[in-house]
């Protein structure tokens, strides 16, 4: 699973996007793996980033926030 959220919002020709990666250990509701990261886009990049599917286009930085290695599960 990957999310991405493509703000408006531009930082001195920068764009924060907040980007959550998950890995699926198998069919249950049990995961292996959690990231997150702020991926930055360049000014001119961010359009063409809004225009495509994930994981179509790379960042110009990718920021690891946080991850989480171990099985664990997930409870709706």
């Amino acid at each position: 699973m990957e999310i991405e959220e493509i703000p408006d919002n531009c930082f001195e020709h920068y764009y924060f996007n907040k980007y959550v990666h998950s890995e699926p250990e198998n069919q249950c509701k049990i995961f292996r793996h959690l990231d997150g990261a702020a991926r930055v886009y360049l000014q001119d990049n961010n359009f063409t980033r809004k225009t495509s599917k994930l994981p179509d286009k790379k960042s110009y930085k990718k920021i690891k926030l946080w991850k989480i290695d171990t099985s664990f599960v997930v409870k709706a």
